[in-house]
């Protein structure tokens, strides 16, 4: 009987029999005979369907009977297949092989069941030849209907063939041919879905000739009316088949989903594709590894896996396209991301040979090799809680197959092995985010796609949750710049740090007994990367600029003080350079904004580092423009590349500028998002009524800029200094060059916050010095999590506070490197004691 769905399922006894490639064989035959097919494989393996659909042309898809039910399956058969003359479905591992090694659930035996598809048992007969006689009897009889309605010798010669050809007809089953040995028939493995530009036309040339092999040793037409005498295919009860009642009416308006798809993200479920498209996503591919921003109006993202890995150095290097996802992160944009798609979101990956590059820094910690696959297999995952696209109870079945693993695999989901008692968490399912090593099958839960395209909807329908890139086109080179600093940035090293800790235990005093001190040398250890902690040679950086709000009257005296003061630095004339002196801290005065030229003296030469002549007046426009910024910190944090590699081990932070205290309220304001009038002081002694006018200026533009402001690079831009701007980036160099800043007063401190908030994590670099005696001060060392050394009411500015620390942390050295331990004197070291 003719069937309008004719197939056929080449399974074999085992692995490495010739499936894939005696597949893609016929498949190319078939294509020479101009029939239209469609490719199919048992399981969850998404690469061999990838293959057929990207070197031969040919769509299909993934048939699996742990993910779906019977009825389903055979649906998803009858959906993907409907305009195909023929469809050819792969099966996997051997024929009778399913979960747990010991049933035949989610085998081929059991799609070909629900398929009701002919099969035909591909025979290795390499190293055997009678003997297969006896596999095929066992193959037939180990199930009542077996479906083999046929044989194909692999790996053997027309001789051997024709003599085994009627010991094997003999059992009720037809030798369909054979395949010899042959050249045409060996690819490597790692082409079954990683194809590379250059070679794709010499596999096609492979498989032509493979294909016309076929056609001299197989039986095709035998083959063809096989496939043709398959069963007729009954509608599939409605209520069973698919998920009518999740797609939308047609004419629906469809929400633009990016989805990565190059050479580093490629592996995809075809049903879950499908499945998105149906539920309402337009989907619009994107490529991390080429492409420098982003798509515009996207709604949602979606990573695949695939092999980052191989590309991590040139994902890493693709800087734009890391700061715009992050952009879509921060801005609540719906992410799936799975396998390869999640290590790309986290901020390192750990490549094979153990390079580490930074990448889009959404997920904490890195990704790293383990040299063997690690929790591999179907799995079934429940939510722990509720999240944004599952519910807390609700399940989604998957399959994971990786080689690397994550120091932050996520806890959103437990992931359960059928049959087995195995189980692990899994998955970052916080906000917008559903991120984990899970290739996760739609179609087991469609709920969880469904969720997904209605939260990218509700982001579409809401402006201020639109992706759009807040960067004009011209600054792209110069965002790509910064961001290739901040990618540097690796977290503190905690093993120098515990060997730090160690250290002080040993030391002979009472525990703990020098507080801040010794958390200090700690975290030194951290930032260094050694336990053997020394200052050696110390710099204080003073950033130099003036601020354009002065004409509002917020100051005592007029910004022509700056230039004066500037100058008396360079000769050493200055508060802050006697201390220095004492100190030994080298001295470096920066001209980044003075509003004029400025002479220099020998004692401590000026850095000419001017970006403008002072900055605008913030209440009445934005004071520097974004550009003028970022050049602002790029100044501060090329200062820092420079004095690390003059072998400087310590840096501490001064600045001065008439107004700078308005500035810095103004931007603690809107980066702690409090009433100005809980932060905002005298200053340099203002009268009741200059402090009035001062918080007035402030409020007013805070008001006014406060909604436009979209990171800490709009506030500094909006209401900031160059001088603030510039320690913002001797903050975020210190990160990028791990180098310990030293934070000064409330000034300083607000610059510390804003590198922050603009690279979370930079403030493990800091150390605080004092507390400022201006109302923020205790406020902005709160938020950064810093323990200050000194409290004694300082308020002078310029980095007398940062300097007057340097002798305390110089003592703290000398006891951490000279102090005799315990052991040494021969007394019993101090043990933590609990409290009564």
């Amino acid at each position: 009987m003719s069937s309008a769905y004719k197939r056929l399922l080449l399974a074999a006894p085992k692995s490495g029999s010739g499936k894939t490639m005696i597949t893609c064989g016929l498949l190319t035959a078939l294509l020479n005979r101009n029939i239209t097919c469609r490719s199919f494989k048992c399981g969850p393996d998404f690469i061999d369907p990838m293959f057929h659909k990207h070197v031969l042309g040919i769509d299909g898809g993934n048939l699996d009977s742990y993910f779906l039910e019977a009825e389903k399956v055979k649906h998803q058969f009858m959906d993907l297949a409907r305009e195909a003359e023929l469809s050819v479905i792969e099966g996997v591992m051997g024929y009778y092989d399913g979960v747990g090694g010991n049933t035949t659930k989610a085998s081929s035996y059991e799609v070909a069941c629900a398929v009701d598809a002919p099969v035909v048992l591909l025979l290795d007969c390499r190293g055997a030849s009678l003997s297969l006689a006896a596999v095929v009897k066992g193959f037939l009889e180990y199930k009542e209907n077996s479906h083999i309605k046929g044989v194909i010798l692999n790996r053997t010669s027309e001789a051997m063939a024709k003599r085994l050809e009627p010991e094997i007809e003999a059992l009720g089953v037809r030798v369909y041919g054979y395949l010899p040995e042959c050249e045409e028939g060996r690819f490597d493995s790692r082409h079954l879905g990683l194809v590379l530009p250059g070679e794709l036309e010499g596999l096609k040339e492979q498989l032509q000739r493979l294909a016309k092999t076929m056609e001299t040793t197989i039986d095709m037409d035998g083959l063809l009316a096989l496939a043709g005498q398959a069963p007729p295919l009954s509608p599939p009860d409605s209520k069973e088949s698919g998920f009518s009642d999740l797609i939308p009416e047609d004419g629906e308006k469809k929400v633009s989903i990016g989805i990565a798809k190059d050479e580093a993200f490629c592996f995809y479920y075809q049903e879950n594709l499908k499945l998105l498209e149906e539920m309402g996503a337009r989907l619009v591919p994107f490529s991390p590894l080429h492409d420098q921003t982003l798509p515009k109006g996207l709604s949602g993202l979606i990573f695949g896996g695939g092999y980052p890995e191989l590309y991590a150095k040139e994902l890493s290097e693709n800087t734009t396209m890391l700061l715009d996802i992050k952009n879509a992160y921060h801005h609540l944009i719906p992410i799936l991301a799975e396998c390869g798609g999640f290590m790309y979101l986290h901020e390192e990956l750990e490549t094979s040979d153990h390079i580490l590059y930074p990448l889009a820094g959404i997920i904490k910690g890195k990704t790293f090799p383990t040299k063997r696959l690690s929790r591999f297999g179907y799995i079934e995952t429940f939510a722990k809680e509720d999240t944004s696209f599952l519910k807390k109870g609700e399940s989604v079945k998957g399959h994971e197959f990786h080689y690397w693993d994550s120091e932050n695999n996520g806890d959103s989901l437990k992931a359960v092995k059928p049959g087995q008692q195995r189980s692990w968490d899994c998955v970052h399912g916080e906000g917008s985010l559903f991120a984990g090593f899970p290739h996760f099958y739609y179609p087991s839960n469609p709920l969880l796609p469904k969720r997904f395209i209605e939260a990218c909807k509700k982001c579409q329908m809401e402006k201020r949750r639109k992706l759009k890139s807040p960067f004009p086109e011209r600054i792209y080179p110069m965002i790509k710049e910064l961001e290739k600093y901040f990618l540097q940035i690796r977290p503190l090293d905690e093993q120098a740090m515990e060997k730090s800790r160690v250290r002080w235990s040993h030391v002979a005093k009472p525990l703990n007994s020098l507080g801040a001190l010794e958390k200090d040398i700690i975290k030194m250890a951290g930032i260094c990367r050694t336990s053997n902690v020394t200052i050696g040679k110390r710099a204080l950086v003073i950033m130099c600029g003036d601020n354009g709000v002065v004409e509002e009257g917020v100051t005592q005296t007029g910004m022509e003080v700056t230039a004066v003061v500037t100058e008396n630095m360079t000769d050493g004339n200055s508060s802050v350079c006697i201390m220095a002196e004492r100190a030994g801290v080298d001295v470096f005065p920066v001209d980044i904004g003075v509003a004029r030229e400025l002479r220099s003296g020998e004692r401590y030469p000026l850095l000419r580092k001017k970006i403008a002549y002072g900055t605008r007046n913030f209440l009445r426009e934005p004071a520097m423009t974004r550009e003028e910024t970022i050049r602002a910190i790029e100044t501060g944090i090329s200062i820092v590349e420079h004095l690390a590699s003059e072998g400087y081990g310590l840096i501490a932070t001064g600045e001065m500028g008439i107004g700078n205290t308005t500035t810095s309220s103004a931007v603690t304001s809107m980066l702690l998002k409090k009433d100005p009038e809980l932060l905002t002081g005298r200053g340099a002694g203002l009268s009741d009524e200059g402090l009035n006018r001062k918080l007035k200026v402030i409020k007013e533009a805070v008001k006014a800029y406060e909604p436009l402001c979209q990171d800490g690079v709009d506030i500094l831009s909006k209401v900031g200094g160059l001088d603030l701007a510039g320690l913002t980036g001797i903050f975020l160099g210190g990160a990028v060059y791990r180098v310990p800043i030293l934070v000064d007063g409330f000034i300083s401190a607000a610059a510390a916050l804003a590198a922050e908030r603009i690279h979370p994590g930079c403030r493990q670099f800091m150390l605080a010095s004092h507390v400022s005696a201006e109302p923020a001060g205790r406020m902005l060392l709160d938020e950064l999590g810093l323990v200050p050394l000194i409290q004694a009411g300082l308020c002078l500015g310029e980095g007398s506070g940062a300097v007057a620390a340097v002798p305390l942390l110089d003592m703290a050295a000398d006891i951490y490197q000279k102090m005799s331990s315990f052991e040494e004197i021969q007394i019993e070291e101090y043990k933590p004691m609990g409290g009564a």
